[in-house]
């Protein structure tokens, strides 16, 4: 329900940990347990009148370009699986993948895949958790983009059922590995010289 969605868009923030509470409490004792595992597929479409990128004659990546209408679908799958549930500890590992098709302009479609895992411990009232993400991106479905490394330890601390406080510091480690024929305007390094 509306809960889970909540706790899925942002595993890490207060908002979740209060929505896992009140879901919780609201689950009637005798339920059926909760799967230890989740998918979940989308699709949509977005339609922008002013694109900001550039046409194909522009030299540059962004630009002015002809600016022409522009229709895109997008699509997102998701998936985790809870590979240790306990009260004083838990582990789960996921997929996130997302892909975005241009009608038009073609040349800015992306695709990236995103593995993870998190895992946390209770030592309540206190939660600590350590996540792990690696994502590639490739832009026009085929050429390299990014390589990502991101590390997020976390520390929650349970104020009363339904609230928290949470700190939490994220590491990211970006290698873009496209090959640039023509230099971003702006993009330089300023310890060069000629």
């Amino acid at each position: 329900g509306a809960f889970s969605a909540v706790e899925e868009q942002s595993p890490l923030s207060p908002l979740s940990r209060s929505a896992e509470s009140l879901r919780q409490q609201m689950t009637p004792e005798g339920a059926e347990e909760r799967r230890p595992w989740s998918l979940a597929l989308t699709a949509g479409g977005e339609w922008a009148s002013n694109p900001t990128f550039a046409g194909k004659n522009d030299p540059g990546i962004l630009g002015t370009g002809d600016k022409k209408d522009d229709f895109r679908g997008v699509f997102r799958v998701r998936g985790s699986y809870q590979l240790l549930d306990r009260d004083e500890y838990s582990l789960t590992a996921g997929y996130d993948g997302y892909l975005s098709l241009h009608h038009k302009t073609d040349n800015v479609d992306l695709q990236t895949h995103v593995g993870w895992l998190s895992g946390a411990m209770n030592h309540d009232p206190i939660r600590f958790g350590l996540r792990y993400d690696y994502a590639y991106t490739m832009i026009r479905l085929s050429h390299k983009f990014r390589s990502l490394h991101r590390i997020t330890p976390s520390a929650t601390y349970r104020q009363s059922d339904w609230g928290v406080a949470q700190a939490y510091f994220q590491w990211q480690n970006a290698d873009f590995l496209r090959h640039i024929e023509k230099p971003i305007p702006g993009d330089s390094n300023p310890l060069d010289r000629d």
